[in-house]
């Protein structure tokens, strides 16, 4: 049985419905919400993975349901391994790797100054067509060698699509959907800052894909960064794909949706970023709310690393950042896993898996890796509009 909707959510809805977009200028930051979180489990230990023969892992594990079983993907950073398939349930992921070394056909992979390979893509996100096509969301990684800046190394982000017509075994790349405002020309003359755009935190709600992420723009000669939102309708996305192509994405901007998706401006949202962005986003039926969850600090000298959540009713206008879980080890690259069968739609409880640097203490980050998972359970209250709620954990 559905839960009443609070008045707060009633009264965003109706100002979305009857103003549009432009409704959140005139709304308040949204109330932050009531949740327990279990303790953390471990689902895939250092063990498990060193008999698997993986070496490391560079991003979480998005997961399609499938019967008894799902289907995981993830991205191991050491080369040849790349791009991995595996199939298990929810508590063993692992429990079988079908696949490993898979490419995206396609990827261009050159650097533009140096004849050597320099362009590596990540799975940044999930999204089950059926009948054994997936589409990926790619993060991808271009890095140079600018000229005339003494060997200046740097890297180029951008988000890509890949469509795979036999469940996730091979890949065929269609082409990039995003590029930040700050164009790969100024950055590759000397605009300071990291470009780092995270991972495709995407949402599938109301016929649309949204995905957010950190866009960057130049002012003067550094880069200013910002949360920011592209979205496009999922079935023209979906015709686009099958015929070889990535569809038309364009940016939330003062209002409208008009910016190309490929160096566009963007309207930076009311929260800041957090951690690059690097996490995961779905919506949640409980709540009748979208949800982000990322990661915290990680290159920052700090003692404690984090999950963070915010949540939003329209979208644009978002909660204050609120911590699921912290404790002194590196925590990274959480992904949303639902306790059903639609791993797009969340409810009042759901999982986030997270990739744990087990062995190292903060500020110390990099060590022996595993997969954690906590369980959060979403309660109907709201806690104040003001300020971070850090709620206690539930006992196990």
């Amino acid at each position: 049985m559905k839960p009443p909707r609070l008045p707060l959510l009633r009264l965003a809805a109706l100002a979305c419905a009857l103003f549009g977009d432009n409704a959140h200028a005139a709304q308040g930051t949204p109330a932050t919400v009531a949740f327990t979180v279990a303790a953390p489990e471990t689902v895939m230990s250092s063990a498990r993975m060193k008999d698997l023969g993986i070496r490391e892992f560079d991003t979480g594990i998005y997961r399609i349901a499938e019967r008894e079983q799902s289907k995981w993907f993830s991205t191991c950073s050491k080369v040849p391994e790349g791009q991995t398939l595996a199939v298990g349930t929810l508590d063993e992921p692992f429990a079988l790797v079908a696949e490993r070394g898979v490419e995206f056909v396609g990827l261009p992979n050159r650097r533009l100054d140096r004849d050597q390979p320099g362009n590596f893509g990540w799975f940044a996100g999930i999204h089950d067509l059926g009948n054994g096509q997936v589409l990926a969301f790619i993060h991808t990684e271009e890095s140079v060698v600018a000229r005339g800046d003494q060997g200046r190394r740097g890297v180029y982000f951008r988000f890509g699509l890949a469509l795979s017509g036999d469940g996730g075994r091979h890949w065929k790349w269609l082409g990039y959907i995003m590029e930040p405002n700050a164009s790969f020309r100024d950055w590759y003359t000397g605009a300071k800052g990291n470009l780092n755009v995270g991972y495709a935190n995407v949402i599938v709600h109301d016929g649309w894909f949204r995905l957010y992420y950190r866009d960057n723009r130049v002012v003067g000669d550094r880069l200013e960064d910002g949360v920011a939102v592209m979205r496009a309708r999922v079935d023209d996305v979906v015709r686009s794909a099958q015929a070889g192509r990535v569809g038309v994405w364009h940016k939330y901007h003062e209002g409208d949706w008009r910016e190309p998706g490929l160096g566009g401006r963007f309207t930076p949202l009311n929260i800041p970023t957090r951690g690059l962005m690097h996490g995961d986003a779905a919506y949640n039926t409980f709540l009748g709310r979208f949800i982000i969850v990322t990661r915290g600090s990680k290159w920052e000298d700090v003692r404690q690393s984090e999950l963070q959540l915010t949540t939003s009713v329209d979208g644009l206008v978002w909660s204050d950042w609120q911590i699921l879980f912290q404790d002194p080890h590196l925590n990274d690259y959480p992904t949303i896993v639902s306790t059903g069968d639609d791993n797009e739609i969340t409810g009042q409880e759901f999982y986030v898996y997270f990739l744990k640097h087990h062995d190292r203490v903060m500020p110390g980050k990099f060590g022996e890796v595993r997969f954690d998972r906590i369980k959060v359970r979403l309660d109907d209250r709201e806690r104040s509009a003001a300020g971070t709620a850090v709620p206690t954990p539930a006992t196990p």
